[in-house]
C-alpha cells in the first residue's frame, strides 16, 4: 500500500517490555508499561520496525539524528551503514538542501528473498544479506562464491544506503503525483546514488 499523501501520525504501539521499537519518524513521545506513543507530522507513510536481539547507535549530522539499527552478530556492518548515511545526508543536504525531518534510520530486517532494501519517510530497510562482515572468522562457513563476491556485496551495500538516504528528498520530501509516477522519485535517487561517491571523495 502506498500512501502519497502528507499526513501526520499519532500512533500507539503495545509490546513485551524487551521488544525494541523503531518508526518512520522515529519520534518517540511517551513510553510506560510496553506501551509506546510516536507521533510525527508531515510523513507520507509510516512503517514499523521491532525486535528483542536489535542494537542501535547513531550520529548528529546537520541537525538531523541517523541511527543505524542492526542485530549483535552483525554491529560491524552496522556501524560502516552508520558511516555511510552519516556522509550521504551531509552530502546531500549541502547539495539538495535541509530535510524538515530530525530523525532518519537505517535498519536491518529479514526481507523477503528478491527484495534487497525498501524505504518510508524517515525509516530506510535493508535486507539482513547485505550485512556480511567479511573480515569476520564465522564468514569461512560461507559458500566460496559469497566470499568471492566481496567487493560486490560492499559496494552493494553503500549503494544501497546512499540510495534509500536519498529517497529522503525524493519521493517522500518532493513527491510524485501517483503511484504511476514514482519512475520520477525513482530516477532521482537513482542518480543521487551515482552522484555520492563523486561527491564523497571531493569532499575528502
Amino acid at each position: 500500500v502506498v500512501f502519497n499523501d502528507v499526513a501526520d501520525y499519532q500512533v500507539r504501539i503495545e509490546t513485551a517490555p524487551d521488544v525494541m521499537v523503531f518508526t518512520s519518524g522515529g519520534v518517540e513521545t511517551s513510553s510506560a508499561d510496553g506501551v509506546t506513543v510516536f507521533a510525527a507530522e508531515g510523513l507520507r507513510d509510516f512503517a514499523v520496525v521491532a525486535g528483542r536481539t536489535l542494537r542501535v547507535e547513531q550520529k548528529e549530522v546537520r541537525s538531523t539524528t541517523i541511527r543505524s539499527v542492526f542485530t549483535p552478530e552483525h554491529a560491524t556492518v552496522g556501524r560502516r551503514v552508520l558511516t555511510i548515511a552519516e556522509e550521504a545526508v551531509k552530502l546531500f543536504t549541502d547539495r539538495f538542501g535541509p530535510l524538515p525531518l530530525k530523525t532518519i534510520t537505517i535498519a536491518e530486517a529479514p526481507l523477503v528473498a528478491g527484495l534487497g532494501s525498501t524505504e518510508f519517510s524517515g525509516l530506510e530497510v535493508i535486507a539482513a544479506a547485505y550485512y556480511i562482515d567479511f573480515d569476520s572468522p564465522a564468514v569461512r562457513a560461507l559458500p566460496e562464491i559469497i566470499r568471492e563476491q566481496r567487493p560486490a556485496v560492499e559496494e552493494s551495500l553503500e549503494w544501497s544506503v546512499a540510495r534509500l538516504t536519498a529517497h529522503q528528498w525524493w519521493g517522500n520530501i518532493v513527491a510524485w503525483r501517483s503511484y504511476r509516477d514514482q519512475w520520477l522519485s525513482e530516477g532521482f535517487a537513482e542518480y543521487s546514488g551515482i552522484l555520492y561517491p563523486g561527491l564523497r571523495d571531493r569532499q575528502g
